[in-house]
């Protein structure tokens, strides 16, 4: 079972989703299109698994 690096927690499952930056533009909140990285969590503790992380928990780069 893999293990998380942060918490040290057995992952069973990990979050992806687009990190979305908003912007304000006079009185509204727009999302800035111009950045679509994609984020990957861990499912316990949250914290944000970089390139490093992914390698040593084997996620296949096509999956990122």
């Amino acid at each position: 079972m893999p293990v998380c690096p942060y918490c040290s927690q057995d992952i069973t499952t990990l979050y992806c989703s687009i990190r979305r930056i908003l912007v304000r533009n006079d009185k509204k909140w727009d999302v800035d299109i111009s950045n679509d990285e994609t984020v990957i969590a861990c499912s316990v503790c949250y914290e944000e698994l970089g390139p490093k992380d992914l390698d040593e928990l084997g996620v296949h780069s096509e999956l990122r």
